[in-house]
């Protein structure tokens, strides 16, 4: 595997596309690419830009794309020289020590049975498609097996894992915690109605403390916002699942993310916002903070009452100064320039 740009005989460039700022810098990257990619070299683009806007890539690019949810196609386009499985990060910033310590990301799902008004993943991955826990498993052993002891459940939303399988997310993690007794295991997606509901059979897993975090996007402190996000639940759901998760295990870290400027949100709807961040303050629950970004396709891009720019980068700096701030988390002021949606880069789902 080459780590220089210019000497290597594939180029791979996996986009995402969930915001408009992280979908100009995957733009920007194939650019750099084009440019410093060496003669007879094959350029690739795929993940999330070829189905959320494939208009805006085929402007900039005319080569050979392989959508995120076809990555069996590479096998294919590599013509059998690599397969996708052998293919490794080789550049400098991302050196994965196999300890204890690193967290394995174990993916459990592509998909999502939701319809956010805001979000385009479903345009990617469509309903939710989960992997047998069989499957799953095994690669759990092989994880275990060369060291690491922390376990990132990586899902668009986890909730509804197994739901096309006749299983459910309780059921896969009393099979995983029973696989071996060390291993602590964290969600990192799912939406607060579907863990109320899944409260009841997960209590006795947070009770013994092998959920060690959970990410439980809210988006908003105003029940009128989420219901036009499509979001399915109310503040009092959230709250009641964070009572209760702290309840079960006190020391479990919990975050949660914000997205301000959404189309119509009034002062009244950001300053019940600004409250639940205050009641989360209090919990020593992290959150992250995002700014709304138009997506192709969305319905959200049909509602009335778009926010301008200046109010949507003043609230952002309003909820996410005096913000706690997890070891990973991002909050991130965006600059102003022609052109842009000035969203911070968005938090979950790819």
């Amino acid at each position: 595997m080459s780590k220089s740009v210019d000497a290597a005989d594939v180029l791979i460039v996996y986009t995402c596309a969930n915001t408009q700022a992280r979908e100009d810098l995957s733009l920007k990257v194939i650019r750099r690419f084009e440019k410093k990619q060496k003669a007879g070299a094959k350029l690739i683009v795929s993940g999330c830009l070829p189905s959320i806007n494939k208009d805006r890539l085929n402007r900039v690019f005319d080569g050979i794309v392989v959508r995120a949810r076809s990555l069996h196609e590479f096998d294919r386009v590599l013509e059998h020289q690599h397969s996708l499985r052998d293919i490794q990060y080789a550049g400098p910033d991302r050196q994965f020590k196999k300890d204890k310590a690193t967290e394995y990301p174990l993916r459990i799902e592509w998909g999502c049975d939701g319809s956010c008004s805001y979000c385009a993943i479903k345009f990617v991955f469509g309903g939710p498609k989960s992997r047998p826990v069989s499957e799953i498993l095994l690669e759990f052993d092989g994880a275990f097996r060369k060291g690491y002891r922390n376990f990132m459940l990586v899902a668009n939303d986890s909730g509804s894992y197994g739901k096309d399988l006749g299983t459910s997310l309780a059921h896969l993690l009393e099979a995983l915690c029973k696989r071996q007794k060390e291993g602590w295991f964290s969600l990192s997606h799912i939406s607060p109605h579907k863990l109320k509901a899944l409260l009841p059979s997960l209590s006795g897993l947070i009770r013994s403390g092998r959920i060690s975090r959970i990410n439980l996007p809210v988006q908003s402190g105003s029940n009128r916002i989420i219901k036009l996000m499509n979001r399915n639940y109310t503040v009092a759901d959230f709250k009641y699942c964070i009572n209760k998760l702290t309840a079960y295990c006190p020391g479990i870290q919990l975050k949660t993310d914000f997205i301000v400027g959404f189309p119509s949100e009034t002062e009244k709807d950001f300053s019940a916002t600004l409250k639940l961040a205050e009641w989360l303050r209090r919990r020593n629950v992290y959150f992250n903070c995002f700014v709304y970004s138009e997506r192709p396709k969305t319905a959200a891009l049909k509602l009335p009452g778009k926010i301008d720019r200046m109010t949507q980068l003043d609230r952002l700096q309003r909820l996410s100064r005096p913000c706690p701030v997890a070891p990973d988390a991002q909050i991130k002021i965006p600059e102003m320039g022609p052109g842009q949606n000035l969203p911070p880069e968005a938090a979950a789902g790819e």
